[in-house]
């Protein structure tokens, strides 16, 4: 399937393909109001205008090194989790 075009809206799942986030993660953006959405009975559609103004409202600018580094940090007295073997 190709990217959606010239849609005016889309379902939860499209939108979620759009945006590359899960249903879940679309249905709880809807739930907190970040995404504003239009219900139609139990349906619920979401403008591409909803869609562009939330990737405009969560836009940063992200330095090269911040983007591929994670950081790491030493905790000498952090407590390991134990492993337990299960046997198949």
């Amino acid at each position: 399937m190709r990217i959606l075009d010239n849609k005016k809206a889309y379902t939860v799942q499209e939108a979620a393909k759009i945006l590359s986030l899960g249903k879940t993660t679309v249905y709880e953006l809807i739930r907190q109001n970040k995404i504003k959405c239009i219900y139609i009975g139990k349906k619920i559609i979401i403008p591409q205008k909803a869609i562009d103004e939330f990737i405009e409202q969560n836009m940063t600018t992200c330095k090269e090194s911040e983007r591929f580094e994670p950081k790491i940090t030493y905790q000498p007295n952090a407590k390991l989790l134990s492993i337990k073997k299960i046997s198949l």
